[in-house]
């Protein structure tokens, strides 16, 4: 079977319309809810980009409010969360030297290659969903399947 590794530019496109979002919005209502993966830092990169949004006027004060209040309710209940750990921030660190990343995006793949690992344990496969261009090359360069929801397949 196949888990899906939401990093947090996949993640806001289903509390904002923006392009890929009706692709994300697909893959979450088809995907049984042990299927989506996100790392833990995802909660706070998720309502911070809902809150840049709210800023920059991409979205009312209420939309934003909306939208992360919709975000909270399926957290925890939606989502499978990938803890990060002294051992994560280690291979997070190794990842950003390796191939130039940010941090948070640095710690996205660390998480999404250990879910790999522990996927492939039981046959399964990861494909990583992102919008972040660099964190796809970065993840493609590790051997993972990737899939940017901007473009159509």
């Amino acid at each position: 079977m196949e888990r899906l590794f939401l990093d947090s530019s996949a993640a806001v496109k289903y509390y904002v319309q923006e392009p890929g979002s009706a692709a994300v919005e697909k893959l979450l209502v088809s995907t049984e809810a042990d299927r989506v993966y996100v790392a833990i830092v995802t909660g706070a990169e998720v309502v911070a980009a809902l809150k840049r949004a709210e800023r920059t006027a991409a979205l009312t004060a209420d939309q934003a409010e909306a939208a992360i209040q919709r975000f909270l309710e399926m957290w925890q209940a939606r989502f499978m969360l990938i803890a990060v750990d002294e051992m994560m921030i280690e291979h997070a660190m190794q990842l950003a030297r390796h191939h130039g990343l940010r941090g948070y995006d640095a710690i996205q793949l660390a998480c999404a290659l250990d879910l790999t690992r522990s996927a492939a344990e039981a046959s399964d496969k990861v494909t990583l969903w992102s919008s972040d261009s660099e964190l796809l090359m970065a993840a493609q360069a590790e051997g993972m399947a990737t899939r940017d929801p901007t473009v159509a397949e």
